[in-house]
């Protein structure tokens, strides 16, 4: 079984902007840090070398976070040095501007400790933060801290805490009327319901948070929910709607020249194709981003990738291409001492290992196998130690299940060794129970169910079929569960679009009856004016005519009949111009060509009747 080894499947928003770093910035920043050196009484002066201290180390964060948490850590240390001063030295005012500032030292440690995933330390700053914010009622401060703690739940895999804090600072964002703020937590609440898979609540949610993005003007954050809600749809398997979704936002990207977030969009679309079984071009938009991060020298986000590319090599079965992509993405994480990303690469690594030890165990090449199990055991290992170091139950289960797998196999290849066999099979018995134990505890049910497998062909195994049979049951039953699951979110995105093709259907006959409705009274409206003007040209006609019978100048009466054959000709053309326009189709010259014969057919009347009329006026006077 093939674990899932993409390194980021969520990306966070946070209350401060990520973007690229200014390296001119944190030059200058740097030199006036130099220069403003502390006092050794600890004065109000030292309130500059505060701001300096935390607007460098937020810099930082992502370039060296370590050196951030020490810029940081001193910026504490000054602010309790000056919270300790005689309390007749600070107005009101300065006191609230310094516990202002003591709540965001905490609150950037806190953000710091979250990028090297100590997520305990990163909680213990952040509760320090909203405690302090509390005090002060910054409510949009609280806001932001709430959304912060909702994130380290998320990476920790505590998906209850994680809504209800993100759900908080909802609620308050909305209070405040700060519709930027409340779309960014809607995008955080639909990136939660993506991580457990509940896609109908995700969509629901970045649509939310799509429609107030798009009020906002901000193309660079609609840009950011299109990718999202691409990553929904591909995730789902809808891949065409996928790709639409993430090429959309990196044509937005594109134009704004948006390096870091073309690199993002572009592992995103890699991920989409190799959810496809388009591996070739799965590769192409990896390495595309790839190569932008270099550039960038993003190293963080390059791990990332190279973990993507080795989990495709690892697919393609070519396992030397993919050791070296997980190699330097460990590396690198070991360099930069981002301890999740380290857990990721050994785990990563161990998956590679154990895939090539299946595959040398199925050619009954037993010595080869063992080689390649032990190599997978010490990553596996390796990460499960980390987990646990920063607390991250999505990773223990992962790893404590990964070790039980592999003495499982190590059990069923120790042939002809009882007692080495006895043991392997109960440490695999010992892991996959603890895996399945926290994977509950946290409501990972796609794990649940494949650790009840593993147990239960473990139990098989060792003839023990009354506890095989129990976790097959259960096996069964979370299976049942999330296919009823599927299920139910298949029928509900039949339904919708049932309702949604009624609706479409209900518009088109809608219209179709104010169309003909439209059309009907335009025909009895037309047909009226036609009659009307019909009336009045016979009329027209019969007084010319009836002129006869008084004395008239012959050009008057030329005049006359010239005038009523004029209007005839143009209520011919009104009449027939909708059956020209039709044989015509616009053409000008064909028009021109139907107007000539009307009018060559309308001269020899018009010349008929005025000599008929002349004729008249010439014997009236005699008679």
């Amino acid at each position: 079984m093939k674990m899932s080894c993409l390194f980021a499947l969520v990306i966070l928003l946070f209350s401060y902007s990520l973007q690229a770093q200014d390296q001119q910035l944190i030059d200058s920043l740097t030199v006036l840090l130099e220069e403003n050196q502390p006092t050794q009484e600890g004065s109000w002066d030292d309130t500059t070398r505060v701001k300096l201290l935390l607007s460098l180390s937020w810099e930082l964060k992502f370039v060296n976070p370590d050196t951030a948490i020490i810029l940081g850590q001193e910026a504490l240390s000054l602010l309790s040095v000056l919270e300790g001063k005689e309390s007749e030295e600070q107005s009101s005012s300065m006191e609230h501007a310094l516990k202002k500032r003591v709540a965001t030292a905490n609150n950037n440690l806190a953000v710091f400790y979250w990028i090297l995933a100590d997520y305990p330390v990163s909680l213990s700053y952040h509760a320090k933060a909203l405690s302090l914010r509390k005090q002060l009622k910054d409510r949009r401060g609280v806001a932001i801290s709430l959304s912060n703690i909702a994130s380290v739940y998320l990476y920790q895999g505590d998906y209850p805490k994680a809504l209800e804090h993100y759900f908080a600072a909802l609620e308050i964002d909305k209070e405040l009327q700060l519709s930027k703020s409340a779309a960014q937590d809607m995008g955080n609440i639909g990136n939660l319901y993506r991580t457990q898979g509940d896609f109908a609540n995700a969509l629901k949610y970045f649509n939310l948070s799509l429609e107030m993005m798009k009020q906002s003007g901000s193309r660079y954050d609609v840009a950011q929910v299109l990718g999202n809600i691409g990553s929904v749809y591909a995730e789902q398997g809808d891949f065409p709607k996928a790709l639409k979704n993430c090429f959309a936002a990196l044509e937005v990207y594109e134009d704004l020249g948006e390096k870091m977030r073309i690199a993002i969009v572009n592992g995103n679309i890699g991920n989409i194709y190799n959810g496809q079984g388009d591996y070739m071009s799965a590769l192409k938009y990896h390495f595309k981003a790839l190569e932008i991060d270099r550039e960038l020298g993003k190293r963080r986000s390059i791990i990332g990738h190279l973990g993507n590319i080795g989990a495709i090599y690892n697919i393609q079965e070519d396992y030397s291409k993919a050791l070296k992509c997980h190699f330097e993405a460990l590396n690198i994480a070991i360099e930069l001492g981002i301890r999740q990303a380290q857990q990721s690469a050994d785990a990563n690594i161990g998956d590679v290992y154990f895939d090539q030890a299946e595959g040398v165990q199925s050619s009954q090449d037993t010595v080869g196998s063992d080689s390649l199990y032990a190599r997978s055991l010490k990553h596996y290992k390796e990460a499960l130690l980390i987990a646990k170091e920063i607390g991250s139950l999505t990773g223990i289960q992962r790893e404590l299940g990964s070790l039980g797998r592999v003495y499982r196999r190590q059990a069923e290849s120790s042939v002809g060794e009882a007692k080495i066999q006895k043991a392997l099979y109960l440490d695999a018995e010992q892991h996959l129970q603890e895996a399945l134990t926290v994977a509950d505890s946290i409501g990972l049910l796609t794990s649940v169910k494949v650790w009840h497998l593993e147990l239960s062909e473990l139990y098989e195994r060792t003839q023990r079929y009354d506890l095989a049979l129990v976790h097959f049951r259960q096996y069964s039953v979370v299976k049942d569960s999330l296919f009823n699951e599927e299920k139910s979110k298949d029928i509900g995105k039949l339904e919708a679009q049932h309702d949604f093709a009624v609706a479409v259907a209900e518009q088109k006959r809608n219209e179709a009856a104010q169309a003909q409705q439209e059309a009907a009274a335009k025909s009895r409206r037309d047909n009226l004016q036609y009659s009307g003007i019909l009336i009045f040209l016979v009329l027209v006609f019969a007084g010319v005519f009836g002129m006869a019978k008084i004395s008239i100048p012959i050009r008057l009466a030329e005049g006359l009949i010239f005038f009523s054959f004029l209007l005839f000709f143009e209520f011919s053309l009104v009449l027939l111009d909708p059956y020209i326009d039709r044989y015509s189709s616009g053409a000008p010259a064909i028009k021109l060509g139907f107007n000539a014969i009307l009018a060559g057919l309308i001269f020899p009347l018009h010349s008929f009747f005025e000599m008929q009329l002349k004729g008249r006026l010439i014997k009236s006077p005699a008679a």
